[in-house]
């Protein structure tokens, strides 16, 4: 009984780790995401270069009261980057007070998927690793830290 304890807690430590990493990792995306719900403008860009193979990036140029900005980012609003090809058009996200700053998604997604992203990742990566150590670790650590903390 002890041992499942133990077990249990190591499976909880490790999926609350990977969630703060992921908490962190995701911040911007978050901050970016209340930013463009707030005051993004939706608009049309020219895509330049499309690498489904480089996490289904697209580059893009948009002009915003006859200023011309450039961008990268994952291609969203219901198409990837095999769908986009270069001199074919999609939309973007932009801050209505700095145009600079853009996504190529619909705002609330961008919240969405940084608000899913960690605890998703702490699910699957806290019981990955959790596995890998018990599985792994059947002959060398797993017995040994048992053996420590039931004690």
């Amino acid at each position: 009984m002890r041992r499942l304890v133990v077990y249990l807690g190591l499976y909880v430590f490790l999926a609350i780790a990977w969630f703060a990493v992921g908490w962190l990792a995701e911040s911007h995306q978050r901050d970016l995401g209340a930013v463009l719900s707030k005051n993004g403008v939706v608009t049309t860009a020219g895509v330049t270069r499309s690498e489904p193979q480089d996490h289904n990036t697209i580059c893009f140029i948009y002009s915003v009261n006859g200023v011309t900005y450039e961008g990268c980012d994952s291609a969203h609003f219901g198409k990837d980057a095999t769908q986009l090809p270069e001199g074919s058009s999609t939309q973007i996200t932009y801050r209505a007070t700095n145009p600079s700053v853009y996504c190529a998604c619909p705002a609330e997604s961008l919240v969405r998927n940084a608000r899913e992203a960690p605890i998703v990742g702490a699910l699957w990566m806290g019981t990955g690793v959790w596995a890998m150590i018990v599985v792994g670790g059947r002959k060398s650590l797993v017995p040994w830290l048992v053996a420590r903390l039931t004690r």
